[in-house]
């Protein structure tokens, strides 16, 4: 499979770029990336995830189903995804932890309006992998969170049945 027809970037430059990164030209396209200055150097890798959390906050806190961060490694979306969170919820975007969820790989704390990644199909409740929400409501007792998709569609899910959750605001681009 080759990339013949890019459709997302309507400048020349940037069309190029993508062409070359595809064409395995990866030093043509990050020069041309940086003579538009659109390549940040940073001293460490905590600072370039402060500032890719400054500029997505800044760009996406109150429209956040319209964009989502995309890293390379896993462990990367989970730090960004855990400094996103805890910016909104300083800021009041993101509601008070009222559920813990061992997702298989660790625990997490759901809240109102966190945004959620679904990690596994499940064909019984209609979800699919990598599927993104947001959190509308939490019922504690019950252990079951109303989200709606970002397809609009609303979904109660019962954490008892499904725990494959996530936080959604970051991804590697593999799930992506």
């Amino acid at each position: 499979s080759q990339v013949q027809i890019i459709r997302r970037e309507k400048e020349s430059w940037r069309r190029e770029a993508v062409y070359d990164a595809a064409k395995g030209n990866t030093r043509e396209a990050i020069r041309a990336l940086d003579a538009h200055g659109k390549v940040n150097v940073y001293q460490s890798a905590p600072a370039a995830r402060a500032e890719l959390v400054r500029d997505y906050l800044e760009r996406n806190a109150t429209c956040q189903e319209k964009a989502v961060i995309l890293t390379h490694r896993k462990g990367d979306a989970t730090r960004i995804n855990q400094l996103v969170r805890e910016n909104l919820q300083e800021r009041g975007l993101v509601g008070k932890n009222k559920l813990r969820v061992d997702n298989g790989q660790r625990e997490i704390d759901l809240a109102v309006e966190d945004r959620i990644m679904f990690t596994k199909n499940n064909y019984q409740i209609n979800v699919r992998n990598g599927q993104r929400a947001t959190i509308q409501e939490i019922h504690e007792k019950s252990e079951t969170v109303e989200a709606q998709l970002d397809t609009g569609e609303k979904k109660t899910i019962s954490l008892e049945d499904y725990k494959s959750i996530d936080y959604g605001w970051a991804s590697s681009t593999h799930k992506a």
